[in-house]
């Protein structure tokens, strides 16, 4: 049998560990909410993940299938700094195909101190959501009558049907190709077909390298405001890298690669410095690799206009 001294211990090292396992998990947090816990089948919902962290520390990458909702749409991603702590925010529009309930699991996160390797660990918690049928209880529906008992005085009518219906529906089907076809035809060209355009533009007027540098900053500019929906053109050079780099949606390389673009147009703009015939065409070419390797944007501002880091 233990002592007191020994009992009281045993208490001090339990409410110790307890006390040190909160203080962990206050530095590190997620969160995954919902906008409503009951939907109807079919329906849609909103489901929103927060994500907190050290803002020196290395957050583990974030997988949309951890949320185990089959296909799901990024709606909206932020990225803050508040009080030393980095705040990511993830908001996705999903659907309920899954009668009865829909249950989202536990999430795990996982932050590391690059200065000390303290691995710091948490999860969030079992969502649960509700889905209700769009059928009224006891819905049996509408009486239908035999085949045999409807009247029919000619077996020639289904015939006439048929050789009405189908010129009929061709028609339409025709009127309709037509309509999206003019639709499609006038509708806008986006950044990156832009962007495609003026660089062959300023590529084919070779006599003017005078030109040549402004018209290039402003469409690099150009295209990183409008596709990535950034004040590009307001901002210097380390603001819009800087803002860049918060957004997270550019690869280490595309990211060096931009730099080096706006840090060399700045100098020669600038700094009086000329640009020869061959180092504009290493430019232009360098710029053509980087624009196709934006091609996985193409036809996502939607997503991209919700972006904001601050």
């Amino acid at each position: 049998m233990r002592s007191c001294p020994q009992i009281f211990g045993i208490v001090v090292l339990c409410l110790a560990s307890a006390l040190i396992g909160d203080l962990s998990a206050q530095r590190i947090a997620i969160r995954v909410e919902v906008d409503s816990k009951s939907v109807p089948l079919g329906g849609g919902f909103t489901v929103q993940v927060t994500r907190t962290w050290p803002k020196d520390f290395s957050a583990s990458t974030w997988q949309d299938d951890s949320l185990d909702l089959g296909m799901i749409d990024l709606l909206f991603v932020d990225v803050n700094i508040v009080k030393d702590q980095k705040v990511e925010v993830r908001r996705f529009r999903c659907f309920a195909f899954q009668l009865n309930s829909i249950e989202i699991p536990r999430t795990s996160f996982t932050a590391i101190d690059p200065s000390t390797g303290e691995k710091l660990s948490t999860e969030s918690e079992v969502v649960l959501l509700t889905v209700a049928s769009v059928l009224p209880k006891n819905d049996v529906g509408g009486a239908e009558l035999p085949r045999g008992l409807w009247p029919m005085e000619s077996r020639e009518w289904p015939s006439a049907y048929v050789i009405i219906g189908f010129p009929l529906l061709f028609i339409a089907i025709l009127v309709f190709m037509k309509k999206r076809r003019a639709r499609n035809k006038g509708a806008p060209l986006g950044p990156h077909a832009q962007a495609e355009l003026r660089l062959a533009t300023i590529t084919a007027d070779s006599c003017n390298l005078g030109s040549f540098v402004d018209e290039f900053a402003e469409l690099v500019r150009d295209y990183v405001a409008e596709q990535f929906q950034v004040p590009a053109r307001e901002m210097t050079t380390a603001e819009l890298t800087r803002r860049m780099a918060d957004i997270s949606l550019l690869t280490d390389q595309e990211l060096a690669s931009l730099r080096h673009f706006l840090q060399r147009l700045d100098e020669i703009r600038y700094g009086d410095q000329a640009i020869a015939a061959e180092e504009r065409r290493q430019m232009t070419d360098a710029f053509t690799t980087w624009l196709r390797s934006m091609a996985r944007w193409q036809g996502e501002q939607d997503v991209l206009s919700q972006v904001s880091v601050t």
